[in-house]
């Protein structure tokens, strides 16, 4: 009888954090795919732009600032608890990790607030013209990121304060980290064309 020898992994670790997970890649390329929905309307963007005298179309106002720039702030902001979260996260301790999500929650609901007002920034309706379209679906879809956000940490917030703090929640802190991350990022890049875009483009 052939006996099959076993090797010993006990001293091997119970949970694994960042890339050599398959949670950290499928959210990479789900960022991946998501930032090139950001690239396609970014591109639309400036196609756009061609095929007018003026930029915006007139005669749509030059946006407003500030409801855009304060919000920049609030989600470059946003960076600084999402990270100490996480470092919290994988520590597991619970008490910080309940604290900061708070915080974060709190930031990412002025966020929202203020994105409303962002909208009537840019003197346009959706349906106005094909400058309208686009500012609208992008500003739409980065929304809907920010709500996806909210609403994730939401749930771990409410599954921490109730059942405590495991591997699993805190691999899915790291990767929230992970995804505001891309939230600011993109965000920056989208401010940058459709504020300040107006300016360098006429």
């Amino acid at each position: 009888m052939n006996v099959r020898r076993v090797g010993d992994v006990s001293h091997l670790p119970t949970a694994a954090f960042g890339h050599p997970t398959p949670q950290w890649w499928g959210l990479i390329g789900m960022i991946a795919i998501e930032g090139t929905i950001f690239a396609l309307c970014i591109a639309s963007y400036f196609y756009i732009r061609l095929q007018v005298a003026a930029w915006p179309p007139r005669p749509i106002a030059m946006p407003e600032l500030l409801p855009g720039t304060v919000n920049t702030a609030l989600i470059l902001l946003g960076l600084w608890p999402m990270r100490v979260v996480e470092r919290h996260a994988l520590k597991y301790e619970r008490e910080a990790v309940m604290r900061y999500l708070l915080l974060f929650l709190c930031q990412v609901a002025i966020i929202l607030v203020i994105r409303f007002y962002e909208f009537l920034a840019f003197d346009v309706k959706w349906d106005t013209n094909a400058y309208g379209s686009i500012v609208w679906i992008t500003l739409f879809f980065h929304s809907l990121h920010i709500l996806t956000s909210f609403m994730e940490k939401a749930v771990l917030l409410a599954y921490v304060t109730l059942r405590g703090l495991d591997e699993k929640r805190a691999l899915h802190l790291q990767l929230n980290r992970v995804y505001w991350d891309f939230v600011a990022g993109s965000w920056v890049v989208i401010y940058g064309v459709f504020y300040f875009g107006p300016l360098m483009l006429n």
